[in-house]
């Protein structure tokens, strides 16, 4: 009972707060949604390195980074709901659903994502892939080491549970 209480406190105090209001006669504008970094049919992404460069030498020059797998893994962990929100919804289309989805994606330097495509899919449901793909383009990870991009190619096994 106090939990309910204190929701609804919450819902009067934010409403009461608000000391902005539209004219009567201009209409509600609407937020516009940030757009996607989420490419679809795009090509695989390839490395940038010259062919006689060693990632050492491009981390070195910024034109790569590099990023720790425990990071990368720590980061899909925290946002894994997101994955599994697109897999339920997929689930009220097609009750059998169940594959893999692996998707590629470009962390920059500062730990945003650029660009995520998906790379192979066993699902067999576009709108699935295309929204588990979509997920990364809200995710942040750590800086890169040397500040330059680092492809991230990532695997998700989608079927239900016991």
């Amino acid at each position: 009972m106090k939990i309910e209480k204190r929701l609804f406190a919450l819902t009067l105090t934010a409403g009461i707060g608000c000391s902005h209001s539209l004219p009567q006669d201009e209409p509600p504008r609407s937020v516009p949604a940030p757009p996607s970094c989420y490419r679809p049919a795009a090509e695989p992404f390839r490395s940038i390195l010259p062919a006689d460069m060693t990632p050492e030498e491009g981390r070195a020059k910024a034109i790569v980074g590099a990023l720790e797998k425990d990071d990368i893994q720590r980061v899909i962990q925290r946002n894994i709901h997101e994955v599994q929100s697109c897999f339920e919804r997929g689930l009220v289309r097609q009750p059998h659903l169940s594959g893999r989805v692996r998707i590629q994606f470009i962390v920059v330097g500062n730990g945003a994502v650029s660009d995520s495509r998906l790379d192979l899919s066993t699902l067999d449901s576009p709108a699935t892939e295309a929204c588990v793909a979509e997920q990364p383009c809200k995710w942040r990870f750590p800086p890169t080491t040397g500040g330059g991009p680092v492809i991230v190619t990532y695997p998700f096994e989608l079927k239900q549970g016991p």
